[in-house]
């Protein structure tokens, strides 16, 4: 019923192993993110939460990927084979559709903490979920219609295939260009509160540090922005071209390939975030104490907190500016410094 191709006819094909190899690649690493969110308790927090309802959305996808690819060559009757095609592909288009308004809904959360400052943002959690599962619920309720209507009236025509189309790559191009918004709003924000810190006479190196660890936001930006285009493009030349009669194989290809990876890159875009590797770093970190430090580690403040209470601890310490300026939050820890090695008490 969705009209567009997700699911390849043959497992055994070129475009069969893609899709499953792809498929797997997003199941491992929305596992991984699932279960390392629910371990260091990050459901707390909202931007997490919506992180993991995307995680979640994309692990179904995964799933049906590889139910729809493989499902056909159980030993099912005649009667219930034809719909391990029909009906993952269209939950398919279904899940998506979902996975793109979370995605927008990350971005409007990130607007309302930079841009607006608004710290009520927690109570925005119900309408984002009545958003990302209303909106693909009505697109699969405008697909089942129409796919009623075209089996009743037999109707397989261009103009019946291009609906199908039409419900997926709407949201698609609405989602990305929300985001693209989204990104400016914030990038210009960022930029203009750094400017006005990094040129502020002040001595609040903490206000400083943070201001500096801004581009680490639009750089994870970015990347999901690229991301985005690198999944979906390709789906986007396959619609145009073939209005046109033209088929270029090579774009099935590429396709099949990208299209069930989206959710192994939505993990590494947002679920591995920093606080994220810091926890898998330092989890890591207990379990093997002799590889705690690596030769000529630079410090950071989060780093610091989290290590600062697991005892006497000597390690190469790059940034000199950084031990004087803890000293001085910290008056009662103990900072023994020299040229080369320093040490925390």
């Amino acid at each position: 019923m969705s009209s567009f191709p997700f699911i390849p006819e043959d497992a055994s094909s070129f475009h069969g192993i893609s899709v499953t190899i792809s498929a797997g690649l997003s199941l491992l690493g929305c596992i991984f993110i699932f279960i390392t969110y629910i371990y260091f308790r990050y459901t707390q927090q909202i931007h997490f939460k919506l992180i993991l309802f995307l995680t979640l959305t994309d692990l179904i996808i995964g799933v049906l990927f590889i139910i729809g690819i493989h499902g056909p060559e159980l030993n099912l009757s005649d009667e219930i084979r034809p719909y391990l095609c029909s009906i993952p592909d269209t939950l398919i288009h279904t899940c998506i559709i979902s996975s793109f308004v979370w995605t927008m809904c990350i971005a409007h959360m990130l607007v309302q903490v930079i841009r607006y400052r608004n710290d009520r943002v927690d109570s925005y959690f119900p309408f984002y979920c009545l958003f990302s599962l209303g909106i693909p619920l009505i697109i699969l309720g405008m697909l089942t219609i129409r796919g009623v209507i075209g089996w009743k009236c037999k109707d397989r025509t261009m103009g019946a295939v291009l609906y199908g189309r039409l419900l997926f790559f709407i949201p698609l191009v609405v989602s990305y260009g929300y985001n693209i918004y989204c990104y400016i709003v914030v990038s210009n924000k960022l930029s203009l509160e750094r400017f006005l810190l990094t040129n502020k006479d002040s001595a609040h190196l903490e206000t400083l540090a943070m201001a500096q660890s801004t581009p680490k936001i639009l750089r994870t930006y970015r990347v999901f922005l690229l991301a985005f285009v690198v999944v979906w493009v390709w789906a986007l030349l396959i619609m145009i071209l073939e209005r046109f009669d033209v088929k270029i194989m090579v774009l099935y290809d590429i396709n099949y390939i990208f299209t069930p990876m989206a959710g192994f890159l939505n993990s590494l875009v947002y679920g591995m975030n920093d606080e994220l590797r810091s926890s898998v770093n330092m989890a890591l970190k207990r379990m093997c104490p002799c590889c705690f430090v690596s030769p000529g580690q630079t410090w950071d403040s989060h780093t610091y907190e989290q290590i600062k209470d697991s005892g006497t601890v000597n390690m190469t310490i790059d940034n000199q500016e950084f031990i004087e300026w803890r000293a001085k939050l910290n008056p009662k820890q103990k900072l023994a410094v020299s040229p080369q090695r320093a040490s925390v008490q």
